[in-house]
């Protein structure tokens, strides 16, 4: 009798710590998981302050002045901060180039002030002349290939000929 008294005393224990650490469980998640959810907004305030922080020292050096670092968009100055920062200097002068060869697209000359519309205007007459530009080369190394096809040709139906006679 005392034996089935005290497992039921144990299950009724054990059932109530259960409970209690479920709860726990619970609670600590309600408490924790949303203060984790904040981590990306404050990282992203920090890229915006990185941003507004203005062009980095070096970039006078590379051949960008401040009109030009402030015509290209927020991205390509993260970028070529992070290309500076990681010691990649050949990458962030590949990559001013580029905005700078993208900005001679443009309708008018860089004013300092960064413009979506007028930026994807920009590029977009951008992309077609770099597509023209690969479609052209294409076309000049398909027409040396049938060049040198034709000389081959000619130089194999000389030798032909001349070995008949």
């Amino acid at each position: 009798d005392t034996h089935q008294t005290t497992c039921h005393l144990n299950y009724y224990l054990t059932r109530k710590n259960y409970n209690m650490i479920s709860r726990i469980f619970v609670a600590t998640a309600c408490i924790v998981l949303p203060v984790c959810s904040f981590v990306p907004h404050l990282t992203r305030q920090r890229n915006t302050l990185m941003a507004i922080a203005g062009m980095p020292e070096q970039m006078s050096e590379l051949g960008c002045d401040n009109v030009l670092w402030d015509s290209i968009p927020m991205g390509a100055q993260r970028d070529i901060k992070r290309f500076l920062g990681t010691g990649k200097e050949d990458l962030a002068r590949r990559r001013i180039a580029t905005m700078k060869e993208i900005l001679q697209f443009a309708d008018e000359p860089p004013n300092g002030t960064f413009d979506r519309a007028k930026w994807d205007q920009t590029m977009s007459s951008w992309e077609a002349n770099e597509t023209k530009k690969l479609e052209m080369a294409k076309a000049k190394a398909k027409a040396e290939r049938m060049g040198k096809a034709k000389a081959k040709a000619a130089r194999e139906a000389a030798e032909a000929e001349k070995g008949a006679q």
